[in-house]
């Protein structure tokens, strides 16, 4: 899996581009279409749209993305927490309601990486609740139930944090 991050809009939203060999996936196009419809190799075959929460900064380009590449929109009001296997991708979402009603991650366990939107972010940079490590760890444990995490990047959705934002290291989540 490659993955992009391609910083879009005022409030400098993190858009993903998740690359396979023959697809790809956008997570979060919240504005500048033009600007992610560059990073995505023309070789390869958008399957889906996949929006973590429904604030504008993370949808705000889905009509000419979606126009370009007509290929189905996935969110939390179509989309159960459980398993899923589109094309090459294989992935779980896990519901987080705490930022947004709609908030959901996108957890790819054999790559070891997940997107989370906005649930967590840069805690100076908000007054939103659950915007820090510790309390989005305790939400973690909560709502995914047994599974063994090794050193996965956690990929925000507001810029300046890195791409890894945090990292959990060979433990069972409970």
């Amino acid at each position: 899996m490659n993955v992009k991050k391609i910083v879009v809009g005022e409030l400098l939203t993190n858009c993903y581009i998740v690359e396979k060999e023959e697809t790809c996936l956008i997570i979060d196009p919240g504005a500048e279409p033009e600007k992610i419809i560059k990073h995505i190799d023309p070789d390869k075959r958008v399957v889906g749209i996949f929006i973590t929460h429904g604030h504008d900064d993370h949808t705000g380009a889905i009509n000419d993305v979606y126009n370009k590449y007509i290929c189905p929109i996935y969110t939390a009001n179509n989309l159960l927490e459980e398993e899923y296997e589109f094309d090459e991708f294989k992935f779980r979402v896990i519901r987080f309601p705490g930022h947004k009603e709609d908030s959901v991650a996108f957890y790819f366990e054999l790559e070891k990486v997940m997107f989370v939107g906005d649930f967590v972010f840069k805690a100076k940079s908000t007054k939103h609740h659950l915007s820090n490590f510790f309390n989005w760890y305790a939400a973690f444990r909560r709502n995914c139930g047994q599974i063994v995490v090794s050193v996965t990047p956690i990929s925000s959705g507001c810029y300046p944090p890195p791409n890894t934002v945090a990292r959990l290291d060979r433990q069972t989540i409970n």
